[in-house]
């Protein structure tokens, strides 16, 4: 994860420089997903590539992964393939380190204490992250199913993790408060973040998805 997090960060650094070209996402909505189509062009790596990632809310009824996907990596000089990868861990990784690279650069250098919002394979890549950057020693997970909940808590080592039911009481006193839900609605009061209260927000992505209420926003400084 530490390597992932350097390498997103090299990432945004070429981005910003203008190194790297990444066109408008397409998104394909299904009728029990939406499929995302997501190019890009690495002028100073000579790499070109797309990746291709579903998310079906439905999948965990099936036990499947919501989230799926591929990578293709393509030679830009003469279009032959590199690679094609499965991207579902990929992603998983990649989200993960941006969360980790954004409190490496904005949360305060002795948090200690996350509350996590959701316990799929998105918030524990989240968790992982914040842990290589920050020196965590307890974590409230919050999530719809109490299963995953206990279980990611019993998973955990060298952290004190607790099941937390109420929002309330696990965002007071966290410094660090991470969201990675479907959620179509706020899954905390964002008037009761305290001042200082580090705040990562990944899991929406359409118009209709809301992790975050417009407290919180109004509150931001970032």
């Amino acid at each position: 994860m530490s390597a992932a997090i350097d390498a997103m960060e090299m990432a945004f650094a070429a981005l910003s420089a203008g190194e790297v070209t990444v066109p408008v996402r397409l998104s394909l909505e299904t009728g029990h997903g939406v499929t995302l189509f997501m190019p890009a062009h690495l002028r100073e790596e000579g790499l070109a590539g797309v990746k291709v990632a579903s998310v079906n809310p439905g999948n965990t009824e099936l036990k499947l992964p919501v989230i799926q996907a591929v990578v293709l990596a393509l030679d830009p000089v003469t279009g032959s393939v590199l690679a094609l990868m499965d991207g579902t861990w990929l992603t998983a990784l990649r989200t993960g380190a941006i969360g980790g690279l954004a409190a490496k650069l904005l949360a305060r250098e002795d948090a200690s204490v996350v509350a996590l919002f959701g316990a799929g394979i998105q918030a524990r890549t989240q968790l992982e992250a914040v842990r290589c950057v920050r020196p965590v020693t307890e974590v409230r997970i919050v999530s719809k199913s109490g299963t995953s909940a206990d279980q990611l808590a019993k998973e955990l080592v060298g952290v004190h993790a607790t099941r937390f039911d109420d929002p309330g009481q696990a965002i007071n006193g966290a410094d660090i408060v991470i969201a990675s839900t479907s959620s179509s609605t706020p899954v905390f009061d964002g008037s009761q973040i305290a001042p200082g209260t580090h705040v990562t927000g990944v899991g929406s992505f359409t118009p209709e998805m809301r992790e975050v209420d417009t407290a919180l926003v109004s509150r931001a400084r970032v």
